[in-house]
């Protein structure tokens, strides 16, 4: 195994080397989210609820973006059941909007912010394609560029210090050949 220091890698945080067991690694680094904020879209379910959930337990502040506030609520509900001690807020978010990526970094421009998990998308796509906003494809729009536009909104956010990007996407996008273009 190439055991060459890598950009971000965890022995440069000071980290060492991952733990074989889950709740090794767990011990390790259930504080490293105390004072700090963290984003997460799409947390309201699947991946993004279960990052929320762990940076919640590492002692993060992590605000929920989702569309959906009742569910956005039953997730923050269901995250403090399991870490009472949680903070967490909701802050709108859809992901295949534009204009719902330059509303959220708007409100966060002005807040501490370390962390930013670009989770949200389409999971079950459609059959058929579908027309989005500027009239791409509604998965491309959703999966991608909503997300591309948040980042680039927040660019000064991560100019100012150590603000962690973290992308996850869905293997759906697979099912379908992709043209951003309808």
């Amino acid at each position: 195994m190439n055991r060459a220091v890598r950009l971000g890698s965890l022995e440069q945080l000071g980290q060492s080397v991952p733990q074989a067991s889950i709740r090794a690694n767990y011990e390790r680094w259930k504080s490293l989210g105390v004072g700090k904020t963290a984003v997460v879209t799409g947390a309201n379910a699947g991946l993004g609820f279960f990052a929320s959930l762990g940076l919640a337990a590492a002692g993060a502040h992590v605000i929920l973006a989702c569309r959906n506030q009742s569910r956005a609520e039953k997730a923050m509900a269901a995250i403090r059941r399991r870490v009472p001690e949680a903070s967490v807020e909701f802050m709108q978010f859809d992901a295949a909007s534009t204009l719902s990526a330059m509303a959220l970094a708007a409100e966060l421009r002005g807040r501490q912010l370390d962390i930013l998990v670009a989770n949200a998308g389409m999971i079950h796509t459609p059959s058929t394609r579908e027309a989005g906003a500027l009239g791409y494809e509604q998965t491309m729009t959703t999966n991608v560029i909503g997300h591309a536009r948040l980042v680039g909104e927040l660019a000064e956010k991560f100019k100012e210090g150590q603000l962690r990007l973290i992308t996850l996407g869905s293997m759906s996008t697979l099912l379908m050949r992709t043209d951003p273009k309808i």
